[in-house]
């Protein structure tokens, strides 16, 4: 340190200048660039997870969108209390086949339960067979809120596979409740339709954390209990997606893998959709930014 301070007082006035001029300026030029490498991470970072809310949310719209038409079906089919009139079972049936083969549907099979208990399905002739062990609940719930539609929690139908039903009573003029219009949804077929729209590992689940969606056991970010099948998440895991907050926050994936969570808002149903994404590949860009400013330097 002693001969640097020796060497730099051996130095002419103007090379002292120099030098003064060229430190001040070089830390002047740092200092700036270190302000602006925040600011543009602190954007770019902003900017990236307002891509991916604004990805969930519209997602979680068109599941909305879904969800109306098979609450507008349960609507027009409560009209009909006529179709549980004596005689007008072969009507009852046909009329169920028509609404349940609607194309832009995800009602899977729909039922209209009689207050005797008699029951008329879209696929009649596979119900006489096999049944449904899960109507009698469902139409102890259509009771409970009257004149409203009740959503069930997911469960297991030997008619619709993995599903959730929609229930309403069906009154007569003089109000009095003539029987049940069930829609059991093809949760299948919203999943498919889900998942080219959000390209990321998604859960959608209920206020209780029961998930809805099918899970693909191929799925490398979640992680899911060993040797069960439907794949089913870990109990650990699945009791954090009630804890996540809406927008953007942490979690510990499959092997404690770090991964954001995307939230959204919870629907009408109480219903939240959450993308999960590896953190290295959501920060990417911030990464490739700090490695040319490190360059740059």
């Amino acid at each position: 340190m002693t001969k640097l301070f020796h060497w730099y007082a051996s130095l002419g006035l103007a090379t002292k200048q120099f030098i003064y001029l060229f430190i001040v300026t070089l830390l002047l030029v740092q200092v700036l660039a270190w302000r602006n490498l925040n600011e543009a991470e602190s954007l770019l970072q902003n900017q990236v997870i307002r891509d991916a809310e604004l990805l969930v949310s519209r997602t979680n719209q068109y599941i909305d969108a879904s969800l109306d038409n098979v609450e507008n079906m349960l609507l027009l089919l409560s009209t009909r209390a006529d179709l549980l009139e004596e005689g007008n079972e072969v009507a009852a049936v046909e009329t169920l086949r028509k609404f349940a083969g609607i194309n832009n549907s995800i009602a899977r099979t729909l039922y209209m339960i009689r207050a005797d208990g008699q029951v008329f399905a879209s696929s009649q002739v596979v119900y006489d067979i096999i049944g449904n062990p899960n109507l009698n609940q469902l139409y102890e719930l259509a009771l409970i809120n009257y004149g409203a539609i009740n959503v069930s929690e997911p469960y297991d139908s030997p008619m619709s596979g993995r599903t959730l039903a929609y229930v309403l009573p069906i009154a007569d003029a003089g109000k009095k409740v003539k029987g049940v219009v069930v829609a059991e949804l093809n949760l299948d077929l919203l999943t498919e339709r889900i998942a080219p729209m959000i390209y990321q590992s998604y859960i959608l689940f209920t206020k209780e954390g029961s998930v809805i969606n099918r899970l693909d056991s191929r799925d490398k970010l979640l992680p899911f209990q060993a040797a069960s099948y439907p794949p089913k998440l870990e109990e650990s895991f699945r009791g954090q997606l009630a804890l996540l907050k809406v927008g953007v926050s942490g979690i510990e994936g499959d092997s404690l893998n770090p991964l954001v969570a995307v939230k959204s808002t919870k629907n009408r149903l109480g219903w939240s959709l959450a993308a999960f994404i590896e953190e290295d590949y959501f920060y990417q860009d911030l990464q490739r930014l700090n490695n040319n400013y490190r360059t740059a330097s």
